[in-house]
Formats: structure tokens, sequence, C-alpha cells
């Protein structure tokens, strides 16, 4: 996943934005009249509460904005404009074969990406596109199962964010960095050398972890991960480097020249292309 997630301590700050009971931490506010002297260690103390959306879980995200509660797209939901989306994906599932025979697989991706296009990674999205977007998912992958991926040489690059539904990434597109708009969200991924880097990054800052990298033995599409640094930066204060901690693995399920599609040790879904615009393992100056 772009956002590998640990267990970690319910009683850590969440990020502002994030739904919680009122007898949870709200975060750190940081207030207009405090003494630049004083700000740099309420700073470092809110940037470790960060480290906290990425590796615990976060209540409440799965309810969306009034004004998207009952925002209409069936535009874009095209399978079939006469019997409705649900029945055209139906009638996907029950002919893979024929639909594998006439090029089936760069239907489902167009229809895919087309779906994607204004949902905003999954931070702006209703039940039913989620669901969509799962039902997508499924069918791409039954029409063309990923294989050998740690060994292709296309697994590994940069990758951008498309859709997740890991709630802390959706928690930081929605929000931001205590007041510093979401920007991009990456992934970098170097099996030979061991590397693994998720990257967010923020309008004058940014937010990464860094993790060793290594294949599973029993599982060619599945990458073990642990945690060995993480770096935040806002504004003119950072690079601060903070110890993360934990480990876990993703799988890749779908995989071709510029889209992968890939589950993680929670059971998150994760949608990337691949970006060549900036080299891997490098983070906004």
């Amino acid at each position: 996943s772009i956002h590998p997630s640990i267990i970690t301590h319910h009683s850590l700050p969440h990020p502002p934005g994030a739904d919680q009971a009122s007898t949870e931490p709200q975060g750190i506010m940081l207030p207009l009249t405090t003494p630049p002297t004083h700000r740099r260690p309420l700073l470092a103390l809110a940037f470790a509460s960060v480290i906290a959306t990425f590796v615990g879980p976060v209540a409440g995200l799965d309810r969306l904005p009034a004004k998207h509660a009952g925002a209409s797209r069936s535009a874009r939901l095209r399978f079939s404009s006469s019997a409705g989306l649900r029945s055209g994906l139906s009638r996907r599932s029950q002919c893979g074969s024929v639909a594998a025979r006439t090029g089936s697989r760069k239907e489902l991706k167009t229809e895919l990406l087309s779906v994607l296009s204004d949902l905003e990674q999954g931070a702006a999205q209703t039940a039913q596109e989620k669901e969509t977007v799962l039902e997508l998912v499924d069918l791409l992958q039954k029409e063309r199962p990923a294989s050998g991926v740690t060994t292709n040489p296309g697994f590994n690059g940069r990758w951008k964010l498309l859709w997740t539904t890991e709630k802390e990434t959706l928690t930081f597109r929605r929000t931001g960095l205590f007041g510093k708009p979401f920007v991009n969200a990456f992934q970098d991924i170097d099996v030979e050398t061991g590397r693994l880097q998720n990257l967010i990054e923020f309008r004058d800052g940014f937010f990464s972890v860094s993790s060793s990298l290594a294949k599973d033995e029993a599982n060619p599409n599945r990458c073990n991960f642990k945690f060995t640094s993480a770096a935040v930066k806002y504004g003119n204060l950072g690079p601060l480097t903070l110890p993360p901690f934990g480990s876990g693995w993703f799988e890749t399920i779908y995989i071709d020249s510029d889209m992968r599609i890939a589950k993680d040790i929670r059971g998150d879904t994760l949608i990337v292309t691949k970006d060549t615009s900036r080299e891997p393992f490098t983070v906004p100056s």
C-alpha cells in the first residue's frame, strides 16, 4: 500500500478532521500567540502525531461531507445505459471468458479510470462509487491475474496514487497537513536494493516513511516491509526525522505497464499509476 499501516497506541493524537469519540485526543493546535521559540517543540510533537495517523486506525472516515452525500455521478457509471451499472457488472462477471476474447481488460481498465477521475483518490466518493471501484478491481484481476510480480522489472520505480481505501491517507487527502493542502502521494519501490518509500506531498511540505523491502518467499506477488525511518517537512521547518516502528506486507493483484493494484495486510486496496516525472526515492525540496 502507499502507506503501510501497523498497530499503534490508540491514545496517540489523530490528524485534524478525523471523526472520533469526544474522549479521544483531537490533535495538536498551535495558537497564533505562542512565542516562536516555543513553537518548534510543539510542532515536533504535532509531527509525532502525524506518525500515528499513518500507523493507527482512524474512526469515522466512511462518512462523507453532506455536499457529497446526494451527489449524482450516474453519467460516469456507463456499463449499461439501459439496465444500470449493477446489471452491467453482473453481465461482465457472468461472461468473463467472452469478455477476455473481445479485449475487455482494456475496456475494464478504461472504465475504472473513468470512474476514478474525480473521486479525489477516494476522499470524495459515495458508498456506491466505492463498491463500483472494488467490483471493477475484482473483474480486472480475474481478467488478468498478477503473476511473478516481484521479479518483474516494471514493478520497480515510482507509482502515483490514483485511489485507496486507506483511511489515514484519505484523512490527509481531505484535510492536508496542519493547513497545508494535499498535492500528491507516491510509492517508490526497488526490490533489488530492498527499499520502499511512501511519500505524501503537501504544498510546501511532505511526509515520508522509508522501509526495508523483501520478496516473500512463498508468494511471488507479495513484498514484506519493515519501517526504518520517517521524515516530516512543514514550510521552513524540517525535515524532522522521526523513528517509526512496525512491519507488514502488501500484495500486487494486478499490474500492467502503467497501472498496479495492490492489497495490504489490513485488507485495504490501492490503485496507482507509473510516474516518471521525478526520480524515485526523492522528496520535494
